[in-house]
């Protein structure tokens, strides 16, 4: 939402929010004084959908209209379109100045602005008090906006259940019209002289060499009449092809970009809603979902795993570990049944504090393997990190792949889980491996053979180091203080409880 300075106002609120404060306020006079929609019109000569269309926020009158409204209703103009709102109203003001009001995508989660104000003017003191809570907490817990932004795309991804229709479909009429037989998607040079012959869009593959300062963004994307995606040389062709398709995604569907920029950031793998939605469709269009359902069923119905099956798939489809686990995080819940699941991406830094969790979803509840706070230690026996470990000692391009059965001592919660480490060509060959973790329940006992193969590894697993109750463990980083914590505070309160009913 835009700043702007309009009728002398709030340098802090935007045109939108004016709209809203007028809407909130017309309707607290018509309320006041027991009038309908209805008699209002009647009253005033405008229209009851355009009268409704104020109240939502939606139009703004213009002046002669206003006069007209304001005499109707017993106030003055300056009283309409004040921006103070007063009685029960006051503490919406400073909600709407608010930057959480501001910036955060409410609309991800099919919430309008004016359907949210509208539910707040029910209660508008209890609304603002829950809401500047939650800003208190986000900042006690250092969280910025685009913590938040990414949190409110995980749960609207978790709400959908990692899967859309929509471009689904239009992944699958893509690839008919461009007669790409099934199964099969070009290699990216194909893919670049197909952007820029279908839709005009030219792919300049070394000017991004030029620019030093560049060395870790991917891509670049420069609009206008004859657009140009700068893709920089050193990403391998798996990631070419997937910024590719992800900027033939932008093209077919006219999904907005948020930037022209798409740098990587620190503990950032949840782009805003666009970008995501251009990433899953890219995702489509690389791994086509029929053929590679078939692969699936034929994978989990196996005795023993092979991890060539998902080498072979990443060669197939030309896809990098990251995307080839989010296409089998979209369609195992859909077409599986398997919907208690989680993916986790980890990424290993420097510092005391040096695996942190980049991304995660979690599918039918908040599983064990979660991120918790910055300077906690997550357990070393988990095994993207056991991975992750072994491929910094192995300087060969090569993923390591493999499959678990951990169990987390706290839940007691079992799951399968596939691991594949990698290094990233860009950000300094940064390490990085994502796990899917499968619930061990009895419908995945029932769909797949190779669940108790005596091949696979079992480990008992901690979340944090800070929270493990796990003895003896050698691996262990930290102490464990937030469980020693909760002990003292249950012992405090026992105590407290023995002396008070004894």
């Amino acid at each position: 939402m835009s700043t702007t300075h309009r009728h002398g106002t709030n340098p802090t609120l935007s045109e939108t929010n004016i709209r809203y404060i007028l809407g909130l306020k017309l309707r607290q006079f018509r309320r006041a004084r027991q009038m309908s929609l209805k008699q209002l019109s009647k009253a005033s000569g405008l229209s009851v959908s355009y009268l409704n269309e104020i109240e939502k926020g939606k139009k703004f009158p213009k002046p002669n209209k206003s006069i007209e409204l304001a005499r109707v209703l017993g106030v003055s103009y300056d009283d309409l379109h004040s921006l103070q709102l007063r009685g029960n109203l006051a503490p919406l003001s400073r909600f709407l100045t608010h930057p959480f009001f501001q910036r955060f995508p409410i609309e991800q989660f099919g919430i309008s602005p004016s359907n949210l104000l509208d539910s707040m003017s029910t209660h508008p003191t209890r609304f603002a008090t829950l809401v500047h809570t939650l800003v208190r907490i986000a900042r006690r817990y250092d969280l910025d906006h685009e913590e938040l932004s990414r949190a409110a795309l995980r749960s609207h991804i978790e709400l959908h259940r990692n899967y859309f229709a929509n471009l689904e479909r239009a992944s699958d009429q893509y690839r008919k019209e461009m007669g790409w037989p099934a199964g099969r998607t070009p290699p990216w040079d194909e893919l670049a002289a197909h952007l820029e012959k279908k839709h005009g869009c030219k792919v300049n593959l070394s000017a991004m060499a030029s620019e030093p300062a560049l060395e870790s963004v991917p891509e670049l994307f420069k609009p206008g009449k004859k657009p140009v995606l700068f893709l920089n040389p050193a990403l391998d062709p798996a990631r070419r092809a997937f910024y590719l398709s992800r900027e033939i995604a932008f093209q077919i569907t006219g999904l907005r970009r948020k930037d022209t920029i798409e740098a990587p950031i620190p503990g950032s793998f949840s782009p805003p809603l666009e970008d995501y939605h251009a990433s899953y469709l890219a995702g489509c269009l690389l791994i086509d979902r029929k053929p590679f359902l078939r692969q699936i069923e034929q994978a989990l119905a196996a005795k023993t795993f092979d991890p060539a099956i998902f080498t072979g798939w990443m060669a197939q489809y030309q896809v990098t570990p990251s995307v080839l686990m989010n296409r089998l995080c979209q369609l195992l819940p859909r077409f599986s049944g398997l919907e208690n699941l989680f993916l986790v991406r980890i990424d290993r830094g420097t510092g005391p504090f040096n695996y942190q969790i980049g991304r995660e979803i979690h599918l039918s509840q908040t599983h064990a393997a979660q991120a918790w706070g910055s300077d906690e230690h997550y357990c070393r026996r988990w095994t993207p990190i056991r991975l992750l470990k072994e491929l910094a000692s192995d300087r060969s391009l090569a993923p390591h792949i493999r499959i678990s059965r951990l169990t987390f001592v706290d839940t007691e919660q079992e799951y399968l889980t596939t691991s594949i480490a990698y290094r990233n060509p860009l950000r300094g060959g940064m390490l990085s491996s994502v796990v899917l973790g499968l619930v061990m329940d009895q419908r995945l006992k029932r769909y797949t053979r190779m669940w108790d193969h005596k091949d696979i590894e079992c480990v008992q697993v901690g979340e944090t180091c800070e929270r493990c109750a796990l003895k003896n463990c050698d691996e262990r980083a930290a102490p464990p203080t937030v469980l020693d914590a909760a002990e003292i505070r249950k012992n405090t309160e026992d105590a407290s409880l023995r002396l008070l009913t004894g």
